[in-house]
């Protein structure tokens, strides 16, 4: 997912927002994992939420957008994939959260945990992910260390038309973060030569990851035009933020998360179904309707 615009705005963290990438490993059929696609995830404050609530069965919960982690429900042919049918289950996906260099923004490889599809929703392009217990107490510890525990708050209201929000999250490296990877035909439109190139530099992919803001501006729910920077392919799950622009700080980041990015607002409706003008604008998942999802038994 990508958009022109101008130079991207600065920001002054970005704690609490992790570059993940999802995994599909069917057992005794295939001898290793299979890397599926890169994304974005963050962690949510569920404090606020109902005991009762799913989300507070898991130490940590991190969100992110559902087409990262199960692709196939968001093609128009899941069968240009080229994964067979029985083996496109959520019981087969499996990802790896990356910690990220706190110099540099990029994804750091060698120091992953390992996170599992917890819910996805049932209509949106949205999905919850988890952590094992084992693993949750280690990284509670480096993000004390780090003193990086950020959690996100999920705003009760919609943001309204004409407010500036950002985007914060870990684009894919080079050509990575400009190919949209839910396109089956992205091979074909390229040279021999580069399709040779490109498959090489898809067998390893782990840590091309580095972190990434644009600014958009709402112009309906659900539905922004990107003002500042780029959303590259990779930002998908990132949080869009309410924040404010300044011109000496940058992006003032203040914890409210208004949605979940999820790519161009078009791509998972009918093609008549967005205005011409808005072919390019980018789609988030509002928070008012995650929190509802959230809430649930």
């Amino acid at each position: 997912m990508c958009n022109v615009t101008t130079s991207p705005p600065l920001l002054n963290a970005f704690a609490g927002i992790f570059p993940v990438m999802s995994y599909l490993h069917v057992p005794a059929k295939m001898s290793r994992p299979l890397w599926l696609m890169m994304g974005t995830c963050f962690l949510v404050d569920t404090s606020v939420i109902p005991t009762t609530s799913w989300a507070r069965k898991s130490p940590f919960v991190f969100l992110t957008s559902s087409h990262t982690f199960l692709p196939w429900q968001w093609m128009p042919d899941p069968s240009a994939l080229k994964i067979p049918e029985d083996y496109r289950k959520a019981r087969y996906i499996t990802g790896r959260l990356m910690m990220a260099d706190t110099s540099s923004g990029r994804a750091v490889a060698t120091h992953t945990y390992t996170v599992s599809p917890l819910r996805f929703h049932p209509t949106l392009d949205v999905c919850a992910l988890s952590m094992s217990g084992a693993e949750s107490d280690a990284f509670r510890t480096l993000l004390k260390q780090r003193q990086q525990e950020k959690y996100f708050t999920l705003s009760p209201s919609d943001a309204a038309q004409g407010t500036s929000i950002v985007v914060s999250g870990y684009r894919g490296i080079g050509r990575l973060g400009e190919l949209d990877t839910l396109d089956a035909s992205v091979l074909s439109k390229l040279s021999k030569e580069d399709q040779a190139s490109l498959l090489a530099e898809l067998q390893n992919v782990e840590g091309k990851q580095e972190f990434n803001a644009c600014g958009l501006r709402v112009a309906r729910k659900g539905v922004a035009v990107t003002t500042h920077g780029l959303c590259y392919n990779g930002m998908s799950g990132a949080p869009a933020q309410l924040s404010s622009l300044d011109a000496t700080n940058g992006i003032e980041r203040r914890g409210v998360c208004d949605g979940v990015l999820y790519g161009y607002a078009h791509q998972h409706e009918k093609e008549d179904a967005y205005p011409v003008e808005e072919r390019g604008y980018i789609g988030y998942v509002p928070s008012t309707a995650i929190l509802d999802w959230l809430r649930e038994g």
